[in-house]
């Protein structure tokens, strides 16, 4: 549930940089845990949409 709070807030940021936000707020969870519950809940990096080019 917190991992996707943080994927809420934190958009552009990958399993990684959230694990390391779990660890931080003292959850006890390893890198390959965080990255199975990560592509269970289908949670992804969000592409950035093109930007249009003008004339």
């Amino acid at each position: 549930m917190r991992l996707r709070d943080l994927a809420a807030a934190r958009v552009r940021y990958g399993y990684r940089r959230r694990h390391i936000l779990l660890r931080r707020e003292g959850w006890p969870v390893n890198h390959k845990r965080t990255y199975r519950l990560y592509s269970e809940e289908g949670l992804s990096i969000r592409t950035k949409l093109p930007r249009r080019k003008r004339a």
